[in-house]
C-alpha cells in the first residue's frame, strides 16, 4: 500500500514537470504546480480495521449458526413431544408362529388405528425378533429393525418374517432387552412390546429345577447378562414394558419383571408395566400405546 502512494506521487510530480516543458516550448510562461501529497495510509490503522471487520464477521457467523442450532433444537423438541415410539420384541421361534402370523397380517391396520386414535402422533416403529443362543451358534440372525417413521418398508420387512430354531424351551430375552435399550428412544411416549411364549434363561425365572431339557442355562444368561437390571433400565428410560402373555410358562418371569421395573420408576415419571393375556394382542396393543400416549401428551 505504501509503495502504491509512493508510485502516485512520483508520476504526479513528473507530469507537473512535463506541463511546464511543454508551456515553455510554446512560449508560455511556466507555471507552479504544486507537488501531489497523497498521504501514506497508517498502516496500523489499517490492521485494526482488518482485524475489526474480521472479529465482526466471525461474531456474526457464530450469531448465524447459534441461531440455526436453536431453530433446530425447537424444532427436534416439538416433533419429540408429539412422538410415539413403539418398539415390538417378539420371540420368532417355531413355538409362537401363529402369534407372529398373527401380527404380521394385521400389523398394518393396527398402526393405522394408532394414528387414528392419536392424530397429532408422529409414529416410530421398531422390531426385534430374537431367537435363542443355539439358534447363533448356528447361524440364524436375529432381527433388529430401528426405529423408524418409513411405515411402508417396515410392514414389507415384517411381513415376510418367518419364525424358526427354538432348541430348548427358556429363550433369549436378555439378548433381545440388551437390543432394545440401544434403540434410538426419543419420543414424548415410549412404549416396547414384549411377546413371549417362554421364560428367559435361569431357574429363577421359571421354576424348572428337574427339567433339564426346558433350560440349557439354568444359572442365567451365559453371556453373564443382567436381565433385571435390563428391565430397570426400561423404566428409567420411560419406557413403558407391555409384556403379552401366551401361556402360564411366563408368569414366574413377569411377576419378577414387575418388581424390577418398579424399582426403576423415578418420580413424576408416567411409564407403566403391564401384562396381558393374548386372546386378540393387536387389540390390546392399540389400546395400550394410544393410553400412553395421551396420558404423557396430556401432562406435557
Amino acid at each position: 500500500m505504501i509503495q502504491i502512494c509512493t508510485d502516485l506521487k512520483n508520476k504526479a510530480n513528473n507530469i507537473s514537470v512535463r506541463i511546464n516543458e511543454i508551456r515553455v516550448k510554446i512560449n508560455l510562461h511556466p507555471v507552479k504546480i504544486p507537488p501531489i501529497d497523497i498521504k501514506e495510509p497508517d498502516v496500523n490503522n489499517i490492521n485494526n480495521n482488518i482485524e475489526k471487520m474480521i472479529y465482526e464477521l466471525e461474531k456474526t457467523k457464530k450469531e448465524n449458526k447459534d441461531i440455526q442450532d436453536e431453530v433446530y433444537k425447537r424444532t427436534k423438541d416439538f416433533l419429540n413431544q408429539t412422538r410415539l415410539d413403539i418398539l415390538f420384541i417378539i420371540d420368532c421361534t417355531n413355538s409362537v408362529n401363529l402369534y407372529l402370523e398373527e401380527i404380521k397380517s394385521n400389523f398394518t391396520n393396527m398402526i393405522q388405528n394408532i394414528q387414528t386414535i392419536c392424530p397429532m402422533a408422529t409414529i416410530y416403529i421398531g422390531f426385534i425378533g430374537y431367537l435363542d443362543h443355539m439358534d447363533k451358534m448356528l447361524g440364524l440372525e436375529y432381527i433388529n429393525i430401528e426405529l423408524t417413521t418409513d411405515l411402508n418398508s417396515i410392514t414389507q420387512k415384517i411381513e415376510s418374517l418367518k419364525s424358526t430354531g427354538g432348541g430348548d424351551i427358556a429363550e433369549d430375552i436378555a439378548g433381545a432387552f440388551e437390543m432394545a435399550l440401544k434403540k434410538d428412544w426419543q419420543g414424548i411416549s415410549r412404549f416396547a412390546i414384549l411377546a413371549a411364549d417362554a421364560p428367559c434363561h435361569g431357574v429363577e425365572f421359571h421354576g424348572r429345577v428337574d427339567d433339564k431339557k426346558y433350560d440349557n442355562y439354568p444359572e442365567g444368561d451365559p453371556e453373564n447378562r443382567d436381565i433385571k437390571k435390563f428391565v430397570r433400565n426400561f423404566a428409567e428410560k420411560n419406557i413403558s414394558l407391555f409384556c403379552a402373555k401366551f401361556s402360564d410358562d411366563t408368569d414366574m418371569m413377569f411377576d419378577i419383571f414387575r418388581k424390577e421395573y418398579n424399582k426403576g420408576i423415578k418420580e413424576g415419571q408416567h411409564c407403566q408395566f403391564t401384562t396381558e393375556k393374548c386372546e386378540d394382542l393387536c387389540e390390546i396393543i392399540i389400546k395400550k400405546a394410544a393410553l400412553v400416549y395421551q396420558v404423557n401428551r396430556k401432562e406435557e
